[in-house]
């Protein structure tokens, strides 16, 4: 028997239930395997051969989707920090040649792609709860023994990211420096004062997702119920159909799928 079944049987007549609303989660405004596509068709893009123009569309998009789902400051530090591989990659060559400048070119080079590609999976980590993605991965088929590790993942990062948040407000309450400054002057420290204490932490989230996931009944060998209701939307489709013009771009234009530097 499925979950809408239960609340059929369980709402009283001549109405639609007071259950409802309890049991059944509204469907997200994005379908998690919208974003799921997106972010491996930017990934294959962003390391494969194509225009240096490609590498900047992407970026805009990326900036794009992090905008949505960060605060301004994270979004201008992926910027920046973007603006400065592309500096690496483009203009050192322009003012400067030679073996250091070549290896720094390189790095630029695949660093704006790693910054696409870090930057988009953190819009789509930061945009889609764990209930969602496990209903993607259920509609997909994936195998447990896949679905579980990565919806637990997905959950881990966020909670890890507000540990490290709370340490450095903890560092600060005790007039320790956790910024740039800090690890400038006394390194050592600084990352004494952070990594230990973030490990410890991490390790106690780690358990302790692991046993909510098997409270779930993740591992669980027959398929569960979904009480989130996945469809298609408007965004979707806008979405999908940007993709397939990004796609076809990298393929008719100047560009072919494959690898390699420019």
């Amino acid at each position: 028997m499925t979950v809408r079944q239960m609340v059929r049987n369980r709402a009283p007549a001549g109405g639609t239930g007071t259950m409802l609303p309890q049991l059944m989660t509204r469907p997200p405004r994005i379908d998690p395997r919208t974003k799921l596509v997106a972010l491996l068709v930017v990934n294959v893009l962003a390391y494969g051969r194509v225009p240096q123009t490609m590498v900047f569309v992407l970026a805009a998009v990326t900036i794009a989707c992090l905008s949505a789902v960060l605060p301004a400051r994270a979004g201008i530090g992926w910027l920046v920090a973007f603006a400065a591989m592309a500096w690496l990659w483009l203009a050192l060559p322009r003012v400067w040649t030679g073996v250091v400048p070549g290896l720094l070119t390189v790095v630029g080079y695949w660093g704006t792609r790693m910054m696409v590609s870090i930057g988009m999976a953190v819009a789509v980590l930061m945009s889609t709860q764990p209930a969602h993605l496990r209903a993607a991965l259920a509609a997909w088929r994936v195998p447990s023994v896949l679905a579980v590790p990565i919806t637990v993942l997905f959950r881990f990062f966020p909670i890890a990211w507000g540990e490290l948040t709370a340490i450095r407000e903890a560092m600060q309450v005790r007039g320790i420096d956790p910024g740039w400054r800090g690890w400038l002057t006394h390194p050592l420290r600084s990352a004494e004062y952070l990594l230990v204490p973030f490990l410890a932490s991490s390790s106690r989230v780690a358990d302790d997702l692991s046993a909510s996931a098997v409270v779930r009944g993740l591992g669980a060998p027959t398929r569960p119920t979904s009480a989130i209701p996945l469809r298609w939307g408007l965004a979707d489709v806008g979405i999908a159909a940007a993709l397939a013009g990004i796609i076809a771009w990298a393929v008719l234009g100047e560009g072919t799928l494959g690898g390699g530097l420019r």
